[in-house]
């Protein structure tokens, strides 16, 4: 007999163990420190080594951002949606690893020759990439967290 996901059950899950623990700590490190080092160091590179202007490298910050909210919840619904053998959280984040790691490839390899507005769209695509790889990586990660402890709460509409 199947279970569905309405049932309680469903969402029932074996204890972790601690090598489990460890290894999502391990993942988790890994993408923030990718995220660390592009958000610190890659307005730097941008006005520095690839020679463009500043200000419209502020704006593409900003501008990123919202598109970034927005596939945050596109990723969202979609994990939401997915019922798979491997589970919910992990297609997601298989696919989402090779396009982080390409958009992270991609940021700091900005072609010096080009001219200014050839670079900043280059900015903005790489940019992008990089946003939407660490949201198909991260948005599925953060619910991995609740099933990592053996305490399990009651919901507060059951209070």
């Amino acid at each position: 007999m199947q279970i569905l996901k309405h049932e309680p059950s469903y969402y029932q899950t074996t204890a972790f163990k601690w090598r489990q623990r460890i290894g999502f700590g391990i993942s988790d490190y890994a993408c923030n420190l990718a995220y660390l080092l592009a958000n610190t160091y890659l307005l730097f590179y941008y006005t520095n080594c690839a020679g463009i202007d500043p200000v419209p490298i502020g704006v593409m910050f900003v501008v990123t951002k919202f598109i970034d909210a927005f596939t945050d919840y596109m990723v969202g619904a979609l994990i939401d949606n997915t019922d798979t053998k491997m589970g919910r959280y992990r297609p997601w984040m298989m696919a989402g690893a090779p396009v982080l790691a390409v958009g992270m490839v991609l940021l700091f390899s900005v072609p010096v020759s080009w001219g200014a507005g050839a670079k900043l769209a280059w900015a903005y695509v790489t940019y992008i990439i990089f946003s939407f790889g660490y949201t198909l990586v991260n948005i599925p990660m953060a619910p991995i967290v609740t099933a990592l402890s053996a305490v399990r709460l009651p919901c507060l509409c059951c209070l």
